[in-house]
């Protein structure tokens, strides 16, 4: 049940230079060790496909495939999909303890080709409860909705992206309107029991929580006038633990992020109104009235609103937090 709002906040280191996977590797620990952040990660590898969304009904498979290994600095390089399956970056990063992979696959073809990966490296090495993640799923094949939860991979979603307003024309006219139920699946994969963690993928979405929450709950522009694909809207609950519960559980930090309860990190944001009392359009119009990271105050809109210098000012707020127990 829903019982207050908490969010986890995590800054996201990345290593450049020419991949090695002994020596790049080796030196992840000391380098983390030496983070100047309390809560900063240098966990995820991303990889990066592109795969995108064919026709007839299944994956196409593009005839060149670019993986990237953004991160740990893997230099772009071409490669047949079925060598990046065997050899691509996936399986390097699942021998190596505590680090995750975050695949970015579009299409439909894309995401079967970073689940396979998954899951040919897990077999291959032997791993289990890595949590990788696959970062946009916007088209994806009926055959492949269960296999989130099946290999315990992470869709790592942003709700705005799929707004009529931002993919009418071309994203529409390429995966066509018999394909358009395939797209951007939210509620269909949380039902499967498929780890759901959102976020805005700013610049490309607005960075405002509340315009991705909007989003999920209403598969409509922000102007409300039109939506599409309504089948796959969630509801409150399921998205607010999509983006708090479900980003935490993807760094394996469920027990202390993105929950209200003793022993957790105070990551919290207090709303200007009760969410659960609004309609979805008027999400729109709230605000974050207080924002706490560890237990200190980090924003207070009382006192921004006041010209304050500095954001530590004031321990309360009149407004309504909500997170998942």
């Amino acid at each position: 049940m829903i019982t207050c709002a908490s969010a986890a906040l995590a800054v996201v280191g990345s290593l450049a230079g020419e991949w090695n996977a002994s020596s790049r590797l080796a030196s992840l620990k000391p380098t983390i060790a030496r983070w100047p952040f309390e809560g900063a990660y240098l966990r995820p590898g991303r990889a990066r496909n592109s795969g995108g969304a064919g026709g007839d009904g299944e994956p196409r498979k593009s005839d060149r495939l670019t993986v990237q290994q953004m991160s740990f600095g893997l230099q772009a390089r071409q490669c047949d999909p079925e060598a990046a399956v065997v050899g691509g970056p996936v399986p390097v990063i699942q021998r190596q303890p505590g680090l995750l992979s975050h695949t970015h696959a579009t299409g439909d073809w894309g995401i079967r080709l970073a689940l396979d990966s998954i899951e040919h490296a897990g077999r291959v090495n032997g791993t289990a409860d890595r949590r990788h993640g696959i970062v946009h799923v916007e088209c994806l094949h009926p055959e492949d909705l269960p296999r989130f939860r099946e290999l315990g991979v992470v869709a790592a979603m942003q709700p705005r992206h799929c707004s009529p307003d931002l993919v009418a024309g071309t994203w529409m006219e390429n995966v066509g309107e018999d394909r358009w139920d395939r797209a951007w699946r939210f509620r269909s994969l949380a039902e499967s029991g498929a780890a759901l963690a959102f976020s805005s993928d700013w610049q490309v979405g607005e960075m405002d929580p509340l315009v991705s929450l909007y989003s999920a709950l209403t598969r409509s522009g922000l102007d409300g006038r039109t939506d599409w694909t309504p089948r796959e809207r969630m509801d409150l609950d399921s998205a607010l633990r999509a983006y708090t519960r479900g980003g935490a559980w993807a760094w394996h930090a469920e027990d202390e992020l993105g929950v209200i309860r003793p022993g957790a990190r105070a990551d919290l944001v207090v709303w200007s109104a009760d969410l659960y009392a609004l309609e979805p359009a008027q999400l729109l119009d709230q605000r974050a009235d207080l924002t706490l990271v560890g237990g200190a105050i980090v924003h207070d809109a009382d006192s921004v609103s006041a010209g304050a210098d500095v954001p530590f000012a004031g321990s309360g707020a009149a407004g309504h937090a909500c997170s998942h127990g």
